[in-house]
């Protein structure tokens, strides 16, 4: 090795050997500044905790602070209480200097936080919660002053934020575990094993985008995109004028069984699966304080009706069964409804019901819709086109609802309104078969004088 070369390597370890040195000594300063103001802020009056750690490291080349074994008790509470094994958090350069030089953080530019194994638990109630790992991950701007004057500021700056946690799990009281019938339902009602949020707001496209919205459990799987669109300035007057996205979601009940015949029912659940993708262009107001009543709550189904967006749409249910048996089947066989009908109370089961169906401009093509159930079967196809100013003057272009394995109850009850109607819905052997086609107002069956 030559003599340039020589000092140059010479000269590039001493730099890193001061650069590590310097990260050193000012980490330390770091760590005694930050252990000091954090006592001092949680010995002010009003903090109705307190914080125990049993170590604190700063890396200033990396703008990071460690907290290890920390632990938050409510004061004067001693039966609950928060901890994790290790909090690590990360501070934008430039915030990092604001904090070093004044004490006090006034404006936020960012913030990634890792917290390993948190816990929450309260033994009073018998009750706790846990995470393997909780991430969060903000990027923007905001003014903590500004922010407790007028929370409207939020809105004025680009803001990002992730959120994601794996390994929940929470322990039920035993009360509520001695009421559940096995191992494996309370598995599926207590923990999620992945859950992803991932949010951007940009002021400047009137945009609110969910990049990743996920959730993994054992009872079910979601997993969804969005673009918002909005006009306004403020949450008051915000309103959403087009929505776009696609989505999946999936129930697992996977055949777990609860309950028993005899005095509550047994249930077996069963999945449910959904997906779509759509495009929709609307206004609606983000924060409605018109619903007082139920007819408002039916004026706003009506307006989302009206508002049902462009694209494709899938639903599958199916293995849902119920049982009753002992005194509890022979009070519900009493039941007007069961009684007429014939329903056998011993297995009700709904095998499957499916509806597939695509929305383009104001169509409305119903490719699929299925029931198969221990009560009746339902098959049905249609096409509609929609009227979004008056879904009474919507017209059914073709729709036809095929009705099959009548039990004998249901089949005399339709002869009975066949004869008070006098006349006979159309068949195909054992087999009802309607062809609908008009207005919704004023619907018309193929073969029939209604």
């Amino acid at each position: 090795m030559d003599k340039k070369n020589k000092i140059l390597l010479g000269t590039i370890v001493a730099l890193i050997v001061i650069i590590l040195g310097a990260n050193w000594y000012v980490g330390n300063i770091v760590e005694d500044r930050l252990t000091e103001s954090l006592e001092l802020k949680l010995k002010k009056d009003g903090i109705p905790f307190d914080v125990e750690y049993s170590k604190v490291s700063a890396n200033p080349l990396l703008s990071q602070v460690t907290y290890n074994q920390v632990v938050m008790k409510v004061k004067n509470y001693k039966d609950g209480y928060i901890s994790s094994d290790k909090i690590v958090v990360k501070l934008p350069y430039q915030d990092s200097f604001a904090l070093a030089k004044e004490d006090e953080l006034k404006e936020l530019h960012g913030l990634v936080a890792q917290i390993d194994n948190l816990r929450i638990e309260d033994r009073l109630e018998d009750l706790s919660a846990d995470f393997n790992d909780l991430n969060i991950d903000y990027k923007g701007q905001l003014s903590v002053e500004e922010l407790n004057d007028d929370s409207a500021q939020l809105l004025q700056d680009k803001q990002a934020i992730a959120i994601s946690f794996t390994g929940f799990n929470v322990k039920l009281p035993k009360n509520i575990r001695q009421n559940l019938s096995s191992p494996e339902l309370e598995r599926k009602l207590t923990g999620i094993d992945e859950f992803i949020l991932d949010i951007n707001y940009d002021p400047d496209k009137k945009e609110i985008k969910i990049n990743n919205y996920k959730v993994d459990a054992p009872l079910f799987f979601g997993e969804a995109s969005e673009t918002i669109h909005y006009s306004g300035n403020n949450l008051k007057d915000l309103e959403i004028t087009g929505i776009s996205g696609e989505g999946n979601f999936e129930f697992k009940g996977d055949g777990v069984e609860f309950g028993d015949a005899e005095t509550t029912g047994r249930y077996t659940l069963g999945n449910i699966t959904t997906n779509s993708k759509f495009n929709s262009t609307y206004k609606q107001k983000l924060i409605r304080n018109d619903i007082t009543n139920p007819k408002d709550v039916i004026n706003v189904w009506a307006d989302s009706i009206k508002n049902i967006g462009d694209g494709e749409y899938n639903f599958t249910l199916g293995g849902f069964k119920a049982e009753f048996a002992g005194r509890l089947k022979e009070r519900l066989s009493y039941n007007p409804i069961v009684f007429m009908s014939g329903i056998d109370l011993n297995n009700i089961s709904l095998d499957e019901i499916t509806i597939n169906y695509k929305v383009d401009n104001n169509n409305i093509n119903i490719s699929q819709g299925k029931v198969n159930s221990s009560i009746i079967d339902i098959d049905l196809t249609g096409n509609l086109d929609i009227n979004r100013d008056n879904l009474g003057d919507s017209s059914i272009t073709t729709l036809i609802l095929r009705v099959a394995k009548l039990n004998d109850n249901l089949k005399e009850l339709i002869r009975m309104l066949e004869v008070r109607m006098g006349q006979e819905f159309p068949r195909e052997g054992d087999d009802i078969l309607l062809d609908i086609s008009g207005t919704f107002a004023n619907p018309k069956i193929e073969g029939m004088d209604i």
